[in-house]
């Protein structure tokens, strides 16, 4: 869908077929379907399972005791934003498809160019997210919905008709065992980007066609 942005936004999740539906969950920068969700099945980690383990995407956070510091100094990739081999957006639906950035998510939170509407029960299917509705010159009334999908963690699902969690393409920088967020739900204060999901929990992705 063109929002009025420099990308078009996908009508509906990765692993959904309509708007409605939750579609699939994913680890950030992990393509494979799981049952669990945890450390030790989680694609970018060590022989030796921990947090602290990750071998790939490290930013020069400060965590001395990970495997991207030698001695106190940063030996890390300094890869931030996922590459296409690792995003589940490029992998299964391939072209220029791919999970948006932070600065993505952000543009298209911004209430000042979109207004953001809570339902309970889209189209009468008695499923609840956010409608997104652009007030861009040239694209008013264009919209998509955002389901609230909530997120798993280990085997379980959570917060599911809450709010919804979708993994933006950016790492958290400030600590590299976790990536950015975007963050629906019916308050305002809801709508935003977070910086305090672990990469291992299974969340969902709103892909963009950035042509």
């Amino acid at each position: 869908m063109d929002l009025g942005l420099p990308v078009k936004w996908a009508t509906f999740n990765l692993g959904a077929s309509k708007p409605e539906e939750f579609g699939n969950y994913y680890a950030w920068g992990d393509e494979v379907q799981k049952v669990n969700f945890a450390t030790n099945t989680y694609k970018h980690m060590a022989a030796t399972v921990g947090i602290d383990n990750m071998t790939k995407y490290q930013a020069a956070d400060g965590n001395t005791n990970a495997i991207w510091y030698e001695n106190g100094v940063f030996v890390g990739d300094g890869k931030t934003t996922l590459e296409p081999v690792d995003d589940p957006a490029s992998i299964l639906w391939g072209g220029a498809w791919r999970s948006p950035t932070a600065e993505e998510w952000a543009a298209l939170q911004n209430t000042d160019l979109f207004t953001w509407t809570w339902t309970d029960n889209y189209n009468g299917l008695g499923v609840s997210g956010s409608i997104v509705t652009s007030k861009i010159t040239g694209y008013v009334g264009n919209k998509i919905f955002i389901p609230a999908a909530g997120y798993k963690n280990g085997n379980s699902a959570a917060q599911q008709g809450q709010y919804g969690l979708y993994w933006t393409a950016s790492l958290n920088t400030a600590d590299s065992a976790k990536a950015l967020t975007a963050t629906t739900g019916p308050a305002d204060s809801d709508i935003s980007i977070a910086d305090f999901v672990f990469r291992t929990v299974g969340q969902s992705i709103r892909p963009v066609y950035a042509e």
